[in-house]
């Protein structure tokens, strides 16, 4: 089915990104970031997004809920949302992975899906601090 206004069909295409993430801690359990970066499709951008602390257990995982929006230099964006992101501090060195469920977006990647494993490192999410994020999968635009 073709996108309202579209005149072709969405194309599952690869996609890969890296750049810099920067948290801000608004309590113990929430916060939002910014991230700068280079990704495939969407070239150099700016993204901006949320986090919250959905659950932790006793041997070392940390939960997060993540909803962001990455925008691309022409304005166009994707949204994404992150509903599994996990900190892992029960293995040496400390991860953090999730998958990134792209759940729409606007010009060219109106009506935008796909999904995207990534991880950030250091894992350790320190506010102020930068640290470098990549992904790695598909784009449907």
């Amino acid at each position: 089915m073709l996108a309202a206004g579209s005149s072709k069909r969405p194309l599952e295409r690869p996609f890969k990104e890296d750049g810099l993430i920067s948290f801000t801690a608004t309590s113990d359990f929430d916060g939002t970031f910014e991230v700068v970066g280079n990704a495939t499709h969407l070239g150099r951008f700016v993204g901006n997004g949320a986090y919250v602390v959905t659950g932790a257990s006793s041997d070392g995982k940390v939960y997060f809920h993540v909803a962001a929006t990455w925008t691309a230099a022409d304005g166009s964006s994707i949204q994404i949302d992150m509903p599994n992101w996990v900190s892992d501090h029960s293995v040496t060195p400390p991860t953090s992975t999730g998958v990134v469920n792209v759940i729409g977006g606007t010009g060219r990647f109106l009506n935008a899906s796909g999904s995207f494993s990534g991880d950030i490192s250091p894992a350790d999410i320190i506010p102020g601090a930068p640290n470098y994020i990549t992904a790695q999968g598909t784009l449907v635009f």
